[in-house]
């Protein structure tokens, strides 16, 4: 059995985002075992595109964004 979390509370987003430790969308390890492990994993142009606009309106520093290479299931799974 697998389970969904999704925490949209105003609240948590504002610890979130105040402790900076961690991104704002999460994706749990067990999404990665259900695929293989020679599986590209690559980011979603057009989620990439949303996501440096939604930046922009908020006023945050672009220089400082994690960028995500191409990588395989198994390697995401390792690290």
């Amino acid at each position: 059995m697998h389970s969904s979390e999704l925490v949209n509370g105003k609240q948590v987003i504002e610890r979130v985002k105040a402790q900076g430790t961690r991104p704002l969308i999460r994706i749990s390890s067990t999404f990665f075992w259900h695929l293989s492990s020679d599986y590209d994993l690559e980011p979603i142009q057009s989620l990439q595109a949303l996501a440096v606009d939604v930046r922009k309106q908020a006023g945050e520093d672009e220089s400082e964004v994690q960028t995500y290479e191409k990588m395989k299931v198994g390697t995401q799974v390792q690290n």
